[in-house]
């Protein structure tokens, strides 16, 4: 199976998966970079590397960014069959 292009330089689709899934599910809670920034205790420009891909988070900060986003750090991590068809 051919990987689709990263959006993001230098990172794979499992890493643009978890980017585009921890932005639209902030936005879904109506949260900012900054309300997330301040739930994880980190400064806003850090946060938002971590959102435009040019951090990567480790284990304990994702199941911080997780439980700030209120859903199962699984979900922020699985390549769905639908990512996989627009591969």
């Amino acid at each position: 199976m051919a990987s689709r292009p990263s959006t993001r330089k230098g990172t794979c689709e499992l890493h643009d998966v978890f980017c585009e899934r921890v932005i639209a599910r902030r936005k879904e809670l109506g949260l900012t970079q900054l309300d997330m920034a301040e739930r994880l205790r980190i400064t806003q420009p850090t946060y938002s590397s971590i959102e435009r891909g040019r951090r990567i988070p480790g284990i304990d900060t994702l199941a911080k960014i997780a439980d700030a986003l209120e859903i199962d750090p699984a979900q922020l991590l699985t390549i769905t069959r639908q990512h996989a068809k627009s591969a």
